[in-house]
């Protein structure tokens, strides 16, 4: 059975589907529940008694902030299998069914029914370590204090340009600036000390870090982003879970510009660009890749991301697999292919 959970602030509402003796899927069950302890409790005990002959019960549920967090680590810490899917999908997939109408209670079903047609495919989630939680927070810190600098810095800018702009204006962004400069240097600051008490990390980090362009603040942020690749079973899955995945659009004779799909964490792909803009440069390799690119008459963003997916593909291989990073490795030659 696969059990649909539309989380919001203060309510859960919950939705139960499994298949008929006629083999059709069907919903079991619905119920709201509050989005507190004593509501997870409450629910656990509708669960057991609607899982008769004690099946398993998969739940899924949107990645909705932070309102879906402590519902999950309780079900996950009760047992059930658990899967956390992007809202995108669920909002996509409600499109390609037709459906207009929007409530908790729909929502809710739609994502049981999304789970128990894909459960196959679909990876379970596991719990990040307290430390990968912390390392997490603070990369997200500091890429949310990077967006407010720059802005503020634009802004700033066209104060000084404009017309008889009052100094007092001017000087009050100049001090947001610097607090905000201060602030990410001490973000960056406990972030380091996170990786470095953490022996696990700084051994994962070891490697990958030894590619120019990359640090071992940057591949630690990479690896909080993907939990370490714990559910990633294969690159195409780490590509895809970053929103790197090429999406080709063609329509008989005519084809359109392929594009990446964006549908992933948009988190790691601002971490991956601003690796992969420095890599291209400083990595000789990674330099080569963007000028072939360039010359075969790819635009430079296109360029860029190949760099990203290549990247991120080497770090799977290095951290999943605890492999060595070797420079001017030769992959057809690794493996006796040719190009």
């Amino acid at each position: 059975m696969t059990l649909g959970i539309d989380v919001s602030k203060s309510s859960l509402d919950c939705c139960l589907k499994g298949v008929n003796p006629n083999g059709i899927l069907v919903t079991k069950a619905t119920k709201k529940f509050k989005n507190d302890e004593n509501g997870f409790r409450s629910m656990n005990e509708w669960l057991k008694g609607k899982s008769k002959g004690g099946k398993a019960i998969l739940c899924v549920m949107e990645a909705t902030g932070t309102y879906h967090e402590e519902v999950l680590y309780y079900l996950y810490e009760h047992k059930y299998d658990c899967v956390l899917v992007l809202p995108n999908k669920i909002f996509h997939y409600a499109k390609s069914l037709n459906k207009k109408a929007k409530t908790d209670k729909i929502d809710a079903e739609l994502i049981a029914d999304y789970g128990a047609k894909n459960a196959s495919e679909l990876s379970l989630w596991f719990p990040v370590t307290k430390n990968i939680k912390r390392i997490k927070e603070f990369s997200r810190s500091i890429e949310d204090v990077n967006a407010q600098l720059v802005e503020n810095k634009n802004y700033l800018h066209a104060l000084r340009i404009a017309h008889d702009t009052n100094p007092k204006i001017i000087k009050l962004y100049e001090n947001l600036i610097e607090k905000l400069e201060k602030m990410k240097q001490e973000l960056e600051r406990s972030l380091d000390k996170e990786i470095e008490t953490d022996p696990e990390m700084k051994r994962m980090t070891e490697e990958p870090a030894k590619i120019k362009g990359l640090t071992v603040r940057s591949v630690a942020r990479v690896l909080a982003e993907v939990n370490c690749f714990l559910s990633t079973t294969s690159i195409r899955k780490a590509i895809s879970y970053a929103g790197l995945d090429i999406v080709v659009k063609q329509s008989g004779a005519n084809s359109f510009t392929s594009s990446i799909s964006k549908r992933g964490n948009k988190h790691l792909r601002n971490i991956l660009f601003m690796s992969a803009l420095s890599s291209s440069i400083y990595d000789e390799r990674n330099k080569n890749l963007r000028q072939r690119l360039l010359d075969r008459g790819h635009k430079p963003i296109e360029c860029i991301v190949s760099v990203m997916r290549k990247l991120l593909s080497i770090i799977f291989v290095l951290t999943k697999y605890n492999r060595k990073y070797i420079p001017d490795y030769n992959w057809h030659k690794a493996n006796n292919t040719t190009i």
